[in-house]
């Protein structure tokens, strides 16, 4: 009787290991994420990473409003954006999703990225958590990709094109490595800690039609020197700021 009843025992242990190890292993989600049909595909692990393989271009998603502790917070549609701890983004991936990352509010480290090229809009808007960036070989950072974010350093060594808002209130963010001849869209760095740099340092020069003054690049009713020797000596009053 002892017998049959250890033995019973033992095959439900059996049964419930089983059952728990399907349910864990079956946490790893893989979704088809490229813009063209399975050639770039995303795999969150049950540790929270999510690593970006295959070739091609990483597809745009969009973001939905929820409404918590009557709060209005916007987020990806991505369905890893509740989960996702880490990215690793493999070679052969050329570009970051608009949308993909925002409010990816558990995001700390995103690593790899060797042959991303762009990045698309709002892909890290508001990921509080996200401190450093390094892409070394991405020439497009489009229009708002680092919005609100908690970055503290942005090493982008040959981009050409940082879009409008790129790093808009990114309050924490006080250097940035981008290379010599590249082009700022609007207030690139409006309400970050960023005040004057040089170009290869932190900026380059702005768009046609606006200077860079105190981290931002406005449109001005007066000249300022050339935008990358725009220094914080610069007579602050001889300056009419035009927020467009």
């Amino acid at each position: 009787m002892t017998y049959l009843i250890c033995n019973s025992l033992k095959k439900f242990e059996l049964i419930l290991l089983l059952t728990f190890g399907i349910i864990f292993s079956s946490f790893a989600e893989t979704w088809d994420c490229g813009t063209i049909p399975e050639t770039v595909f995303c795999k969150l692990s049950e540790n929270g990473t999510l690593t970006v393989y295959g070739n091609g271009e990483m597809k745009n998603y969009g973001y939905v409003d929820e409404q918590i502790a009557g709060n209005t917070i916007r987020k990806s549609t991505a369905p890893w954006i509740d989960d996702v701890k880490k990215v690793e983004i493999n070679d052969g991936v050329t570009s970051i999703g608009a949308y993909a990352f925002m409010h990816a509010e558990q995001l700390t480290d995103i690593s790899g990225m060797n042959s991303v090229e762009k990045v698309g809009h709002a892909a890290f808007w508001n990921d509080k958590n996200l401190q450093s960036i390094y892409i070394q070989n991405a020439t497009i950072i489009e229009s708002q990709a680092f919005e609100r974010s908690g970055l503290i350093s942005a090493i982008l060594p040959n981009v050409q094109t940082l879009g409008n808002w790129a790093f808009v209130n990114a309050s924490a963010l006080n250097y940035a490595e981008l290379s010599d001849n590249v082009s700022l869209g609007i207030n690139v760095f409006y309400g970050s800690n960023i005040t004057t740099c040089k170009s290869g340092t932190c900026i380059g020069k702005c768009t046609e039609g606006y200077n860079f003054y105190y981290g931002y690049c406005l449109r001005t009713r007066y000249t300022l020197p050339e935008a990358d020797e725009a220094t914080s000596d610069d007579n602050e009053n001889s300056i009419e700021w035009i927020f467009e």
